[in-house]
Order: structure tokens, then C-alpha cells, then sequence
């Protein structure tokens, strides 16, 4: 992202709807931020500069909706008469749009809901064109959007996915995308599509890898490329073409191969071609980033590797499989009933005291591998809600229709 992209969605988006300090809180208002400001100043001996932008803005926006009273209840009393509900989602990470937008509408079909998002505030501008007419209106003016601010602002006013989020203990989120039966109308978003890679769907794999140079600081949700290389061999031995998506400070060309390509998710045009060829794969293996959100609205198979955080299955159909991240004490595994116990299945951090002594282990080159073959061998698999409800974890994950292939299972089956 250049600089003047990110300044302005610093400046104009809406505050986050999510904050992950102490505690999980949805859409915090101007005094439960201000004690959230202090409390990590207090902690952490400095200055959060995006809690006082977020504050400065709920202020705002406060003061804009005591001013102008009657124009914003006339407004509202439209709305209704219209039966429209405004949604103030995550519109500047592609894989929140997503997952936020299309939860919202499936959990609500006889709805009819008002996203309004300048194309300069919307990591995938196209994206909205796949919902009915029924379910979505989509507005890009920037004049309605700096009207409709502050409502946005306050979860008073507006809509937002808070009960399907992935860190809510009590998610709605694989409930609701359990059942599949929302027509997309695929046909707006590929309009102007024109690449040149041959798209047979019966041998193509597609890949996403949150790498360690897509952010700044840690992550729980990364993976190194290096875990990936015996998995790409295999697939191009089978003669599987192999199709990478990149980002412009990912380690390039990492396999020499007329049926291996990498290719960039940077511009709109580039994001459609992303969401055609996943269409199309007949595997598309991913991270729990931005691309693997696409499961909820495409058919393709999914492979997650590295999930992180297991709260929720990030996938979700029953023709999905995911192998997560583990984590270790003192050399040994520590078990799936254990990890929820102590919330580590929700977020982990090694800086933080309770975390000493604990160590997140990325799935090994080994399991990314034995996964993928066992998923294109359509080797024996097992659903994940069995798994969990076998060992009496009640998480929002037990509502998942994926499965776990048949070598990851046979492993956690050992440490559990």
C-alpha cells in the first residue's frame, strides 16, 4: 500500500468495529474507548496514536449528530420507510469485507442492507457486485459516505458482524455458513476478465501464503514459503499446474517450472483474476488470511494450513480440510482441551506473562505436504465437528462441516 493510499484510510475509514486490548469489545463508545486509551497507557507506557484517532472521531461524530438532529433523523426515518439497514463493516482488509459482508447478508436474507464505501476506502470494490439486488445496495459517492459517518460511527445507528466474528467465544460464524444456499451472481464480477493461464480446473492448484514480509511485527497467521516447497513438487510431479499468489515483497520464483506461475493480487483487475482462478482450482491451499475468506462464497476445495487462531473453522464446507497451528511446553505438545483452557486457541503472544514457556509450531513441511495428498488422494478424512465433539470442547467450531485429512488426524488423535 503507497503511502497516500494509507494515510487516507487511516484519516477517513470508520474506527475499527473491533478492539483486542485487554478484553474483546464491538464498536466501543467515547468513554469505554477513553478508559481503553488510559489502560494501555498505564500498561504499556506509551501513546496509542490510532485509540486517540479512533476517539477524536467518535467525538466528532457525536458532536455532528447533536448539530444536525432533524437532517439525521429524517434520514434514519427514510431508511425505514425504504427498509434499508446500514452496515459499518471492515471495508479496508479484503479477507474482513468478505467475511463480514457475506455473513451478514447469509444470517439475513429477506433483509435488504446499505453499504456505502468510497472506491478509495474498499480493498475490492468489484466484490459487492456478486450479491443480489434484493439483499445489497452499494453506494461509492463519497458525499453520502461523509453523511452517513457518523452513524457508522455508533452500533446504534448501524449493522455489523460482531456475533460472526472470529475471536467472539460465542460466533455465529460457522452456524450460519453451514448452510449453503445463497445464489452469487458471479456473471458482474467477471465481465472484463483477460489473462492468459490455461484454467483447467481438473489440474489446477492454486496457493496463498501469508508470509513474514506481508506485515511489519509478528503474527500468529504466518507461514514461511520454505514449508510449501515439497508440497509444490509433488503437485507439479503430478502434473498439476501450480498457480501462487504474491505479494510486491514476497521471495519470488522460489520454483523453476513451466507449469509453476506467481502472480500479483495488487490492482482490481489483478483481485478478479485471483477470484476466478480459485474458482476454478480444483484445490485452493491457503492460510487464514484475506484469499481463504473466498470459501464462503466459491465451491472450489480448501485447504487451510497453519489456522490460527481455532475458534472457528476459517473453512467451512464439507468438501473442505484444514490442519492447524500447535502449540508446545517444554517439548511437548499441549493438548486441543488444554489450549482452549487457557484461551490459547483464541490468541497467542509470547510477550505476554501467562504465554512464558509456551511456543506456536507452524505446521511442518511434512504435514502441509501429507494434507495436500491425502486431500487430492481423497484418502480417508474426518469432520472436525466429530473430532471436537469427541473431546467435549464446546467452541463455535464444532458447527463446521470440514474435515480434518486422514495423517494431521491420526497425529492430534496421539496428543489428545
Amino acid at each position: 500500500m503507497n503511502l497516500k493510499k494509507k494515510i487516507i484510510k487511516i484519516l477517513f475509514k470508520i474506527p475499527d468495529p473491533l478492539y483486542f486490548f485487554d478484553k474483546f469489545l464491538n464498536r466501543p463508545g467515547i468513554f469505554e474507548t477513553i478508559k481503553i486509551f488510559l489502560k494501555y497507557f498505564i500498561n504499556e507506557k506509551k501513546i496509542h496514536i490510532i485509540l486517540i484517532l479512533d476517539l477524536l472521531k467518535k467525538i466528532y461524530s457525536l458532536i455532528i449528530l447533536v448539530l444536525l438532529f432533524p437532517i439525521y433523523l429524517s434520514f434514519l426515518l427514510y431508511l425505514k420507510k425504504k427498509k434499508l439497514t446500514l452496515i459499518s463493516i471492515n471495508t479496508w482488509q479484503i479477507g474482513a469485507l468478505i467475511q463480514q459482508l457475506d455473513s451478514i447478508i447469509k444470517n439475513n436474507k429477506n433483509k435488504k442492507f446499505f453499504l456505502i464505501c468510497p472506491d478509495y476506502l474498499i480493498e475490492f470494490k468489484s466484490f459487492p457486485k456478486i450479491y443480489r439486488k434484493k439483499n445489497l445496495k452499494y453506494s461509492k459517492s463519497s458525499i453520502l459516505y461523509f453523511f452517513v459517518y457518523p452513524l457508522l460511527v455508533f452500533k446504534e445507528f448501524s449493522t455489523d458482524a460482531y456475533e460472526f466474528e472470529v475471536l467472539n467465544k460465542n460466533s455465529k460464524f460457522n452456524k450460519v455458513h453451514a448452510q449453503k444456499n445463497y445464489n452469487y451472481n458471479y456473471k458482474n464480477l467477471f465481465k472484463k476478465l483477460n489473462f492468459n493461464i490455461n484454467s483447467n480446473q481438473n489440474r489446477l492448484v492454486t496457493i496463498h501464503i501469508k508470509d513474514e514480509f506481508f506485515i511489519k511485527g509478528s503474527s500468529t497467521r504466518i507461514s514461511n514459503y520454505k514449508s510449501y516447497m515439497k508440497t509444490i513438487r509433488w503437485l507439479i510431479k503430478k502434473n498439476y499446474k501450480v498457480v501462487r499468489f504474491v505479494h510486491p515483497k514476497s521471495i519470488r520464483d522460489i520454483f523453476k517450472h513451466k507449469n509453476y506461475h506467481e502472480l500479483t493480487t495488487l490492482n482490481e483487475s489483478e483481485k478478479i483474476r485471483q477470484f476466478y482462478l480459485i474458482k476454478k482450482s480444483k484445490l485452493f491451499i491457503c492460510t487464514q488470511s484475506g484469499p481463504a475468506s473466498y470459501n464462503f462464497v466459491l465451491n472450489t476445495t480448501f485447504l487451510q494450513v497453519n489456522s490460527y487462531p481455532i475458534n472457528v473453522s476459517f473453512v467451512t464446507k464439507s468438501k473442505d480440510y484444514l490442519i492447524y497451528k500447535s502449540i508446545k511446553k517444554n517439548g511437548k505438545y499441549v493438548s486441543l482441551k488444554d489450549m482452549i483452557k487457557k484461551n490459547l486457541h483464541l490468541y497467542f503472544n509470547p510477550l505476554k506473562k501467562e504465554h512464558h514457556g509456551y511456543i506456536l509450531k507452524n505446521n511442518s513441511s511434512q504435514e502441509i505436504y501429507e494434507a495436500t495428498r491425502d486431500v487430492l488422494s481423497k484418502n480417508k478424512s474426518y469432520y472436525f465437528s466429530n473430532y471436537l465433539k469427541g473431546l467435549n470442547i464446546e467452541i463455535p467450531a464444532r458447527y463446521t462441516l470440514s474435515k480434518i485429512p486422514k495423517k494431521f488426524y491420526e497425529k492430534i488423535s496421539k496428543i489428545n
